[in-house]
């Protein structure tokens, strides 16, 4: 079980810095202007959740490595308050993406609230027995919050199928499969809580492990969220941190399997800190400079780039600094930005909208003292990747 526990540890530890990363990111999209603000303060609340959610569960799964439940009942009381919070929120970003392509229903809002109250009801009891009660016994405590939890879930679920159901949004592939896999995490959230509340009330085998795995499922629901949604910030929150983790996880290990022996037979006393403290400096050094590396790595086999950011202003400002004419410019440029964004790309200077021989997946105005001057389009990738907000701020 400890291997077990330390397993989970780690799931945890990345989730929290995962969706501290995510919602870094979300603060920095929502600032910028004419940025549609519908259902963004949902999606940043559920970030939020998240990664309190993740720390408190590295708190109380360390916790567990050394003491009884008796003795930690209220963090127990702690994330099950938190878990109560999630059904509502995921209700409320399902209804604000599918609103404006619902017939018009007030019964929609009606039943968000409803469960947002149940929730309030289930925070506020959670509350009180942190505050003013006597220790209880957390298996009576458990199967209290895990069947409201239970309920909760499902109806959002429900809530979820229905919704999807009655909207007339016209679906592109990657919505459907979005849907599908939302669905999918759905019904294992509540499969899942299902076995938490037998395992409760029987000796249900694995029921440790199976609560520790439903732990670790907002990673699941955000992950294919962000995927669907925005691909950059999936990359970089999880591929590239992911990555970095797990390259810090092999190096910080090889490092203190092979350190600490030899530490162990030196009679240091105060000094040992400072001994270990002295063989962390080169990594930490290294660090950002891994970091930066191991994206540019990645960038490239992952996404198929040919240039870093700065490596492809250099290219572009080397290439059209030579144009004679404006013909000239125009036609480098687009060479330019096909070659860098591996695209069919169509670039005018006019301000009529160009004619192209692709389907166009990106289209940018080209402004000069705040007017349009000129239109770039770019039709889709060679590798099939959508275009991030990197490559539309380039």
């Amino acid at each position: 079980m400890p291997l077990i526990l330390l397993t989970f540890l780690l799931i945890y530890t990345f989730g929290a810095v995962a969706f501290a990363a995510l919602l870094v990111l979300s603060f920095g999209q929502w600032r910028k202007p004419g940025r549609a603000c519908a259902g963004e303060g949902a999606n940043a609340g559920i970030l939020f959740v998240s990664a309190l959610w993740f720390w408190f569960n590295l708190v109380v799964t360390f916790k567990e490595l050394y003491q009884t439940p008796e003795e930690m009942w209220h963090w127990y009381v702690i994330i099950m308050a938190v878990a109560c919070v999630f059904p509502p929120l995921m209700m409320r970003v399902f209804y604000r993406e599918e609103e404006p392509f619902l017939p018009p229903s007030g019964a929609w809002l009606y039943l968000i609230w409803a469960v947002q109250f149940l929730s309030f009801l289930l925070i506020g009891f959670a509350l009180a027995l942190w505050l003013f009660w006597a220790p209880l016994r957390p298996l009576g405590l458990m199967r209290t919050f895990s069947l409201g939890l239970f309920g909760l879930f499902t109806i959002a679920g429900l809530f979820a199928i229905f919704l999807k159901n009655k909207s007339k949004r016209p679906r592109q592939t990657r919505e459907v499969q979005e849907h599908r896999w939302t669905l999918i995490l759905l019904g294992l959230t509540t499969a899942l809580f299902l076995l938490i509340v037998t395992s409760i009330f029987t000796e249900l085998p694995y029921g440790k492990v199976i609560g520790l795995a439903a732990r670790a499922l907002p990673l699941g629901f955000i992950s294919v969220g962000t995927y669907f949604r925005n691909r950059f910030d999936f990359f970089d929150a999880f591929v590239k941190q992911g990555a970095y983790f797990l390259l810090s996880l092999i190096v910080l290990t090889a490092l203190f399997t092979g350190v600490a022996p030899m530490v162990d037979q030196l009679e240091l006393g105060w000094a040992r800190p400072w001994v270990y403290a002295v063989f962390m400096l080169p990594i930490v050094f290294a660090s950002p400079w891994v970091y930066r590396r191991l994206g540019e790595w990645l960038d490239r086999v992952w996404l198929g780039r040919r240039f870093t950011t700065v490596e492809a202003v250099k290219y572009f400002l080397s290439e059209v600094k030579e144009a004679g004419t404006e013909e000239d410019l125009a036609k480098r440029a687009q060479e330019c930005l096909g070659t860098i964004m591996q695209a069919p790309t169509r670039l005018s200077l006019s301000l009529d909208r160009p004619e192209t021989d692709f389907e166009p997946e990106l289209e940018i105005t080209i402004p000069s003292q705040g007017q349009p001057i000129g239109h770039i389009l770019m039709g889709k990738r060679k590798s099939d990747e959508p275009f991030f907000s990197q490559d539309i701020a380039l």
